[in-house]
């Protein structure tokens, strides 16, 4: 009975042990004593000193609380021992700009549906000495140095320039701020803000002003009237209706009321379109268009993205072409009306194939006629000896020069082919927020799909080989596709 009690006594006797761990970024220490059992041996200074030395902590030791722990014999709980000196990072600079450098050109949207375009501002103006934008100079940061004795180096400081400009000073009591020098409209282009005059006009564009040529950003208070142009080489904006009107515009457009043509209407532009809706006009934009309400009947093209995916948006029988991918709410309807979409290939370039393909077609039906002929001629020859030789030199004479021409045709069409393959987006897709009818014709990179029945919350895209249908709702959480309609 005696042996199992000493046997016991002996088991439970456990010498001390000095735990040290070292955080991940090795800016901070700790150890843990844990005291002996049943008069065990106790870990001594010396002993820890020696552990901390192998864990290669050399740096921020606090020596006076090591001494303390032992002498006082704090055993079964955690200190930290040493500390590093953690990095300041550098605060880079960065410049505050008191405008907004990159619009959204989308109007606002309420959870009834309600777009309000009074808080949408395409032109921003500014007046004389109105603050453009501040330089806010960058903080080097200090160096840190961990508990094993590696020194962390903050970021170097990236050098950022005051914006250049147009219109513009250095406001005189703060050579980091930007000023307007003029009265104006404000714009971002790179890393050029400009400032400059705009021309408004108080009335509509009709036979009371005649067309519109400007060199400065534009305001149109009133419509512009069928059969009248309007030409600015810089921003536009348009409060009232466009008609059947040609309106072209280096910078931007913003059609407030939208576009309402008969079929003859043009609106180009070197930069993004927004309008409210467009109906029998053809828009065409270097970059992207976002239109708001109905689409119809007309052709929208864009190097960008088309974006017509508010709640109230509808589209029908319309040609839709982006380089870059379009977003819509629903398109078709229960009539069945068709339309097309094209997207991942470069607008211009497609259009301009489509057109070769249209005059390679004609060509070759005159290329075929003109063989008829030529045959005709042969025989009507061979039975009317006193027919003029030169008739059949003269089909022979049309026969070859358009044989030439079809030939150039192909030729151009298969460099324009070349082209829109090594400049297609190959990240380009079509999303349907809500509805897709029959009807409508996909065309992504060249592979077309029309599907049959009714789809909804869809993505088309080009898969590696084929055209792929991708259910949103599978794919994303409702969060993530509200984000994604409002873009962000």
């Amino acid at each position: 009975m005696l042996k199992g009690i000493f046997r016991k006594k002996e088991e439970e006797c456990t010498d001390g042990e000095i735990v040290l761990k070292v955080s991940e970024d090795e800016l901070k220490a700790s150890i843990l004593i844990k005291g002996p059992k049943g008069g065990g041996y106790e870990p001594t200074l010396a002993e820890a000193s020696n552990a901390i030395t192998k864990k290669g902590i050399m740096f921020g030791i606090d020596q006076n609380l090591l001494m303390r722990l032992f002498e006082r014999k704090m055993y079964d709980k955690e200190f930290i021992f040493a500390k590093g000196k953690p990095l300041v990072q550098t605060k880079q600079g960065k410049i505050k700009y008191f405008f907004k450098a990159n619009p959204d050109m989308r109007p606002i949207e309420d959870k009834k549906g309600n777009l309000d375009y009074k808080n949408v501002k395409l032109i921003q103006t500014v007046k004389e000495e109105d603050k453009l934008c501040e330089f806010i100079p960058p903080v080097r940061g200090t160096a840190g140095k961990t508990i094993t004795g590696k020194v962390i180096q903050p970021k170097e400081v990236v050098d950022i320039k005051m914006p250049s400009g147009v219109n513009v000073m250095r406001d005189p009591e703060d050579e980091n701020v930007l000023l307007a020098s003029i009265d104006g409209t404000v714009k971002k282009s790179g890393d050029v803000i400009e400032v400059t005059a705009i021309l408004h006009i108080k009335s509509d564009v009709d036979f009371s002003t005649g067309n519109i040529e400007s060199r400065i950003a534009t305001k149109i208070f009133g419509d512009v009237k069928s059969t009248f142009s309007v030409k600015v080489d810089r921003d536009l904006e348009v409060l009232g209706v466009i008609e059947d009107a040609e309106v072209s515009a280096g910078g931007a457009i913003f059609a407030r009321a939208g576009i309402i043509g008969r079929g003859n209407g043009k609106i180009s532009a070197g930069d993004n379109i927004s309008a409210r809706s467009c109906q029998k006009a053809s828009i065409i934009s270097k970059k992207d268009i976002i239109i708001s309400e109905r689409v119809s009947d007309s052709t929208i093209i864009a190097e960008g993205k088309i974006k017509i995916n508010a709640r109230r948006s509808e589209i029908f029988r319309c040609k839709l072409i982006a380089k870059d991918g379009i977003e819509v709410r629903n398109i078709g309807n229960d009539n069945y009306d068709p339309a097309e979409v094209i997207v991942g290939m470069p607008a211009e370039l497609y259009l301009e194939s489509e057109t070769l393909n249209i005059r390679i077609k004609q060509t070759q039906q005159a290329v075929d006629r003109a063989s008829k002929d030529l045959k005709l001629a042969h025989k009507m020859q061979a039975f009317r000896a006193g027919a003029r030789k030169e008739t059949i030199a003269n089909i022979r004479k049309n026969y070859a020069e358009l044989v030439r021409q079809l030939d150039d045709l192909k030729g151009k069409k298969e460099s324009i082919d070349a082209q829109i393959k090594a400049k297609m987006n190959r990240d380009a897709s079509f999303i349907v927020f809500d509805k897709i009818f029959p009807r409508i014709t996909v065309n992504i990179r060249g592979k077309k799909i029309k599907p049959v029945n009714e789809q909804t919350l869809v993505e088309f895209k080009y898969g590696e080989e084929e055209l792929e249908i991708v259910n949103l709702k599978e794919k994303y959480d409702r969060f993530e596709i509200q984000r994604m309609m409002l873009g962000r």
